[in-house]
């Protein structure tokens, strides 16, 4: 009888041209020949201990059965990376910005699986935990490169030299677990994605740039243009969080705008944070005016005015030396909040919430939580002169092919009561 064919091996197959598109980059030759900057190589470790911080909190703490039996603490390997990092933390290192931000949105989108699809973790966690198995010949190559002696700056690479068994055990737990071929074709879908961006971050490092002035932003959004982005890694690492908490507690955004919707906000977040810089008259007069084309795109004003909100918790958190210089978000905040309130107020926006909720369910609440608010701020927007703010919103609102009956009748009866209570 013909053995079947184990997730593990399943894994190594489906992943083999992805796999091997990494290891024939620039990167791996330049290695091997002793001409890797030590700028790659140190670069390639601080975006390893991003990924891997995020993954192993993920998959530690997923909400899935089977990724709680594979996950073992024997596979961690943070410690060694924050070893590694701190051991070349006294030579000032220069980074690469855009290996930088390309391993903060890989983790980023690890949080994302951990939520929607906690099982597809897996295929991650066997990229990112078989890393290191090629590790003695790296480790080799890499001492000589750099003249590196016993474990400083090679702990990640020394970590099947004394926990040989760790990846052994590792596939036992895979092959043991109870996963069906649909289950198996997320894992696997994973892991290509895990072993592509991967490679994205390793062109990053290799030739190592960091003079091209519209890289930054070519990377958070390739659609982007050539707009402004902060130069320092930590304000875009806010401005990237800012823009997942904000998509977390809107789903509309999600839902309407999709992966393209994602990338603008991304670069979007990433200049405002540059707008801090300017004069409170220059500040509210950009944001004005983004605030209006989102909104005649189906995002009402209401919705930047809580994203600049989160986007200055993020940037203080990040950078707490120049919290001042952050406050002239949280003003532009309040400008369009006052603009809002003086049509709508926040008395009718939560009224315009409960009465749609009522009318639609709780289930359907809470797929999009904060609909009625949603479209009452754009029956403001729409009192303050931007006539597309409701069009947009509704249209979309009351697709047949996409809402019940019961949602479409609240939308209706939503805006007729935003429209009545408004000044």
């Amino acid at each position: 009888m013909r053995q079947s064919v184990t997730i593990m091996d399943c894994l190594r197959e489906a992943t083999r041209v992805e796999h091997r598109r990494a290891e024939l980059l620039p990167f791996a030759a330049a290695l091997a020949a002793g001409n890797l900057p030590l700028e790659s190589y140190v670069g390639f470790l601080g975006a390893l201990l991003v990924i891997h911080s995020s993954l192993e909190q993920a998959t530690a703490s997923a909400n899935d059965d089977v990724v709680r039996e594979v996950w073992d603490d024997s596979i961690r390997q943070t410690p060694r990376l924050q070893r590694d990092i701190a051991f070349f933390q006294p030579q000032k290192i220069p980074k690469s910005p855009v290996a930088a931000i390309r391993a903060q949105l890989v983790a980023q989108r690890i949080r994302q699986r951990a939520e929607v699809d906690p099982l597809s973790l897996l295929g991650y966690l066997y990229v990112f935990t078989g890393a290191t198995l090629g590790g003695a010949v790296l480790k080799n190559q890499v001492a000589h490169a750099f003249g590196l002696h016993g474990s400083n700056g090679l702990a990640y690479l020394s970590s099947h030299d004394d926990e040989g068994d760790a990846w052994k055990s590792f596939r036992r737990r895979m092959n043991a677990a109870s996963i069906g071929e649909t289950e198996r074709s997320r894992i696997v879908e994973a892991a290509n994605e895990a072993f592509a961006s991967m490679a994205r971050i390793i062109e990053a490092l290799y030739p190592f740039d960091t003079t091209n002035p519209t890289a930054l932003v070519q990377t958070l959004n390739w659609e982007a243009g050539r707009h402004g982005v902060p130069q320092d890694e930590r304000e875009i690492n806010a401005a990237l969080r800012a823009g997942e908490r904000s998509w977390s507690r809107y789903p509309y955004y999600k839902w309407r705008y999709g992966s393209r919707g994602a990338r603008f906000t991304r670069s979007d977040s990433a200049w405002l944070v540059t707008l801090a810089g300017h004069a409170p008259a220059v500040m509210a007069k950009q944001i004005t005016w983004l605030g209006q084309v989102l909104s005649a795109r189906g995002m009402p004003q209401w919705l930047l005015e809580r994203h600049l909100v989160v986007l200055h918790e993020e940037l203080v958190a990040a950078v707490p030396d120049n919290a001042s210089n952050y406050d002239g978000l949280l003003r532009a905040a309040e400008i369009l909040g006052t603009a809002r309130r003086t049509h709508v107020n926040d008395e009718v926006m939560a009224a315009c919430a409960s009465t749609f909720e009522q009318h639609v369910g709780d289930e359907w609440s809470r797929k999009m939580p904060e609909a009625g608010s949603l479209l009452a701020a754009a029956v403001a927007d729409e009192k303050l002169g931007i006539t597309l703010a409701v069009p947009s919103v509704e249209a979309w609102m009351v697709d047949k092919n996409r809402f019940p009956d019961r949602w479409i009748e609240a939308v209706h009866a939503t805006i007729r009561m935003a429209r009545e209570r408004a000044r």
